[in-house]
């Protein structure tokens, strides 16, 4: 699981950069599928960690709004929290979980990246990568 957690790092740091845009992040992470309206479907070219990514983008530009990794297996919270720290818990909706909301990973001059994991118990299957404008 290290080098998943690397790569989540990574995806932080890529996505804090001004510069990214939701065509190229979503070429960089494996072989795109489609698009449909503002998600990216990718093929991941890590699939022994991840089953589907989605690339998310703003309606009114190419930039990342976030990233969402489907695992192909459960990750204990435990691990999410020894990387990135304590998080804070979401109640979910009638139809969504709960999340878990980790602090700010990555940021430059412009922009921003925050983990967030869907809970099921004390795992998750999904993690996503929040992409902000820095308002400080």
């Amino acid at each position: 699981m290290d080098d998943l957690i690397k790569y989540i790092q990574e995806l932080c740091d890529q996505l804090a950069q001004k510069d990214a845009k939701a065509q190229g992040v979503a070429r960089s992470l494996g072989n795109v599928q489609e698009q449909i309206f503002q998600s990216i479907l990718v093929t991941p070219a890590h699939d022994e960690w991840l089953n589907g990514i989605t690339v998310n983008k703003n309606a009114s530009d190419d930039d990342v709004n976030h990233i969402q990794l489907q695992l192909s297996e459960e990750l204990p919270l435990e691990t999410l929290t020894g990387a990135f720290g304590e998080y804070k818990r979401q109640r979910g909706g009638s139809k969504s979980p709960a999340q878990a909301m980790f602090g700010i990973h990555a940021q430059s001059e412009t922009h921003t990246a925050t983990v967030m994991a869907s809970i099921n118990k004390d795992t998750t299957n999904q993690i996503t990568i929040r992409r902000d404008i820095r308002l400080i």
